[in-house]
């Protein structure tokens, strides 16, 4: 399986932010929940925290 059919890209998901929080032990981020475009092996329906000033991700969870 290539690499860019699951990738977390526009291409294979839906992006909607959902809000700002600063848990005080990463610096603060943005909130994303993702869902798949299509259902594919290897997608996941979950969220995604992006740093505020770094644009790093910070914690990724889903379900697959």
């Amino acid at each position: 399986m290539p690499l860019a059919s699951v990738a977390i890209t526009p291409a294979n998901y839906r992006f909607t932010y959902k809000r700002r929080v600063d848990d005080g032990e990463h610096e603060p981020a943005y909130v994303f929940d993702i869902t798949p475009r299509c259902k594919r092996d290897g997608l996941i329906k979950g969220e995604l925290w992006l740093g505020q000033q770094s644009g790093a991700l910070i914690r990724q969870s889903g379900i697959w």
